[in-house]
């Protein structure tokens, strides 16, 4: 049961990076550091987009209009953070 408890929580571990990576992908086109007509910069933004689409698209329905900011990433990270820590317990 440990270990299943340990493998749980480093995989929301890794959804949390997956979570920062995409929003720091995100930041990166919007401001044309990244080119998306790039091959390697498109695939790696449509993985992190169908990875964290389906955590993120029922936060975003939730949360009210924030006049263009989008906070649902930082929301899916607090509560992956309680997840984490209730798994510790």
């Amino acid at each position: 049961m440990l270990d299943l408890t340990n493998l749980i929580h480093q995989l929301l571990g890794l959804y949390k990076i997956i979570l920062v990576a995409s929003v720091i992908m995100f930041w990166l086109v919007r401001t044309n550091l990244l080119d998306m007509r790039n091959e390697v910069v498109r695939n790696i933004s449509n993985f992190l987009t169908r990875v964290t689409e389906p955590v993120l698209a029922p936060i975003r329905r939730i949360l009210p209009d924030m006049g263009g900011i989008d906070v649902s990433p930082i929301v899916a990270i607090i509560a992956i953070q309680i997840l984490q820590n209730i798994l510790v317990r």
